[in-house]
């Protein structure tokens, strides 16, 4: 993926630096320094891609002769400290281009530097044939003081103010960009701090959980992960050619330091994320089981509701019936016990015994007068 990285720094006398020997070492030529008479060739070093010079309109020729214009800089600085040039150092993203990449160098430096009375010397590096062939970057050499006709006007302390910084750093996040997207290319990069970049990811994926998008938000999260990271610390040239033959140097122990830490924490965050994956799935399982639970509940109290109506009708339809027959019978259709009973002779010798019946008497029954 593409990688941000825009650095600067001050080269100055009071750390022994000469310009002209950075200058030299960045372009792979020879440069004399006049002040001190000291040659330095760096015609052997390889890796140098590409080298120019920009320089505002109307600047004198001299200024596009490298030996030249570093010897002036040196010269026009009279003090023991004095700040002789600022650095710029550029990741360049190895997803472009080598011409597109020069390209995406040469209008950065015209809009940001130049634009504003510096002159630039811009020497583009390739990857180191033994380290990471994704190392594409630039070198950028500006002056602290904007040419005139015969030298360099005063020192410009406006160019050393954080604000300034600050938009380059946005500038060439906002260029880079622009020139991945031109190329088709889906990588970005972004100027802000990791701690930034983070806590936007965290947001993202939080409101994306909110809305129900989990996959989104596992997205977002696994990109929090990824910048919840250390810095590398840099490395520098010289601890790099060192370490390729061999030899054990303090940054490069502490660039190990940093990645094995940095790895530690990417291993226990992609943990994290396994095990809250799985409690979403949990959570997910038990939804959907408490919804099959409500629905075979709701199922079956309708159900009961469907008898308990049945149920009820039927009571209510019988009390109807009884209280219609009720209210359908006469006032004296009971009959007492004495009312049943037979009211004759007659009835008696209907239903009585034949035994029993009293033999009627006539004239000339022998015993009538008895």
């Amino acid at each position: 993926m593409a990688i941000y990285r825009l650095s600067a720094q001050i080269i100055g006398r009071s750390s022994g630096r000469s310009v002209t020997a950075a200058a030299a070492y960045r372009s792979a030529e020879i440069l004399v320094d006049d002040r001190t008479g000291i040659k330095f060739d760096y015609t052997r070093r390889q890796g140098v891609a590409h080298t120019e010079i920009l320089a505002p309109a109307g600047s004198p020729s001299w200024v596009f002769d490298r030996a030249e214009l570093w010897n002036r800089v040196e010269q026009v600085e009279r003090r023991q400290d004095a700040q002789l040039a600022r650095e710029i150092q550029l990741a360049l993203p190895h997803e472009l281009a080598a011409e597109e990449r020069v390209m995406l160098v040469r209008e950065f430096v015209k809009d940001n530097f130049v634009q504003k009375g510096m002159v630039a010397d811009i020497s583009i590096h390739r990857a180191h044939r033994k380290g990471d062939d994704r190392n594409e970057h630039c070198h950028i050499l500006l002056t602290t003081r904007a040419p005139t006709a015969v030298g360099f006007g005063p020192k410009e302390r406006a160019w050393n103010d954080r604000d300034l910084l600050c938009g380059w750093r946005e500038n060439w996040a906002r260029d880079v960009n622009a020139a991945l997207e031109r190329a088709r290319r889906s990588e970005r990069i972004d100027h802000r701090t990791l701690e930034e970049q983070r806590r936007e990811k965290e947001k993202m994926a939080a409101a994306a959980r909110a809305q129900g998008d989990t996959d989104i938000a596992e997205v977002f999260e696994i990109e929090a992960v990824r910048l919840d990271r250390e810095p590398a610390p840099k490395v520098g040239a010289i601890a790099a050619a060192m370490e390729r033959r061999g030899v054990e140097t303090e940054r490069v122990t502490r660039w190990r330091e940093v990645k094995a830490r940095n790895d530690e924490r990417w291993q226990l965050g992609k943990l994290v994320l396994s095990l809250r994956s799985r409690i979403d799935a949990l959570r997910g399982d038990l939804k959907e089981m408490i919804h099959d639970q409500r629905e075979q509940l709701a199922a079956l109290w309708s159900r009961a509701e469907t008898a308990f109506q049945r149920v009820t009708r039927f009571l209510n339809d019988r009390d109807a019936s009884e209280n219609e027959i009720k209210r359908g019978e006469p006032k004296n259709s009971r009959l007492s016990d004495r009312d049943r009973q037979p009211h004759n002779r007659t009835d008696r010798d209907l239903i009585g015994n034949n035994s029993s019946r009293t033999r009627p008497r006539n004239r000339d029954d022998p015993d009538r007068d008895r």
